[in-house]
């Protein structure tokens, strides 16, 4: 499970480089209503229940792909070089978010 956890860090991080991510549940939900939706939408475990709730609930409506993201905020911060705290992240791009969603399953034992 670890080499999982790794092999998803690495991705996020190649993702971020290439300019694929998007940070913050306002920017992330904002973009659901429009042109830009995000392929996969990421949420961090120690987000708290009510964004959990918001994220989830609007990417059911928009038919977006929604993934628990088994790292802290903090931890996603940092792998993502922001300064400050990530607790959701969309990713845009249909390739990054094949190659983070099925690491997510085998993650959480699907």
């Amino acid at each position: 499970m670890a080499d999982g956890i790794q092999r998803v860090r690495g991705m996020l991080g190649f993702a971020t480089k290439a300019g694929k991510l998007r940070f913050g549940a306002d920017t992330v939900l904002d973009n659901l209503r429009g042109r830009d939706a995000p392929c996969l939408v990421l949420i961090t475990d120690d987000a708290s229940e009510n964004t959990k709730k918001r994220v989830h609930d609007k990417c059911g409506s928009a038919g977006v792909r929604f993934s628990a993201l088994p790292l802290t905020s903090e931890e996603a911060g940092h792998i993502t070089g922001r300064a400050a705290p990530v607790a959701v992240i969309g990713v845009y791009d249909e390739g990054f978010a094949s190659l983070i969603s099925p690491e997510q399953n085998e993650l959480k034992g699907m």
